[in-house]
């Protein structure tokens, strides 16, 4: 009895160490060390924005015009503070903007869909 105890608070010491996850089942934030984790971020037009790691298409969001690609993925635990840099998506990803709401863009995504950062 004492070992099944004993392997559950392990399993459930793994279990809360790993990634958080919102409502959708998206990834939130990433672990980078015990004690800090750190929100995805870009820069754009000035200001930083972050994702909750929602889905354009699953909002109803209408993709715009491209704005630009990343030009520097930056560390993971630092601010982005350049125009079009970011501490999560890599060089090269293309950003755009949303027809009817300019606080919003998205990051196209290898699979096709469009990561929302407001």
């Amino acid at each position: 009895m004492i070992k099944a105890t004993l392997v559950f608070f392990i399993l459930l010491l793994i279990t809360g160490c790993s990634t958080e996850t919102n409502s959708n089942n998206h990834t939130t934030a990433v672990k980078t060390s015990s004690n800090s984790s750190y929100v995805a971020k870009i820069f754009v037009s000035g200001e930083v924005l972050n994702t909750g790691f929602e889905i354009a298409n699953e909002l109803g969001l209408e993709v715009g015009e491209l704005i630009g690609t990343v030009k520097e993925k930056t560390d993971v635990e630092k601010r982005p503070t350049v125009e079009l840099t970011s501490n999560f998506l890599d060089y090269g990803t293309e950003i755009y903007s949303v027809e009817g709401n300019p606080d919003i863009v998205l990051a196209k995504q290898d699979n096709g869909d469009y990561l929302v950062f407001k």
